[in-house]
């Protein structure tokens, strides 16, 4: 009788612990990849390029390197728990390749740097390192990322 308490107890405490990873990684995703109705007020593509441009080990550079490195780091952890696959770094990339991959596009998509910094930062990285079913693309009416369909 004991045996089935523990192992009714066990099971709600998985379940629990699954549901509790879910709201996480949901969470760390809705702060990592604002929507468009966000204020256009925050920070953008244009002023993450501002910080990236410089001396990566001054003050201004150095939050360039924990914006990158920061929005990186929350994509894997929510991908690690379930979450959606929105970049699939190779084995092996380093922190300081990431950042030259964002400034690389920040130079090349002059266009695109009103967006988001965060926004930025993601496509930059799933555009370099897509995963399956290719890169995340902005839908050009609403200002929203969007994801291709997957592949049949």
């Amino acid at each position: 009788m004991w045996a089935e308490e523990l192992n009714r107890k066990k099971l709600e405490g998985k379940f629990m612990l699954t549901i509790d990873r879910i709201a996480f990684a949901a969470a760390l995703i809705a702060v990592a990849v604002p929507t468009s109705a966000q204020r256009s007020d925050q920070d953008t593509g244009n002023d993450l390029l501002a910080r990236c441009e410089g001396d990566l080990m001054s003050v201004t550079g150095g939050s360039c390197m924990g914006q990158v490195i920061g929005a990186m780091n929350a994509i894997g952890f929510a991908q690690a728990l379930g979450g959606p696959d929105l970049i699939c770094r190779p084995a092996r990339t380093t922190n300081g390749q990431a950042i030259d991959v964002v400034r690389k596009w920040l130079r090349e998509n002059p266009g695109r740097r009103h967006l988001e910094s965060t926004v930025v930062i993601v496509l930059a990285l799933s555009e370099t390192w897509p995963c399956g079913s290719g890169p995340l693309q902005i839908d050009p009416q609403s200002g929203q990322i969007k994801r291709p369909p997957l592949a049949e």
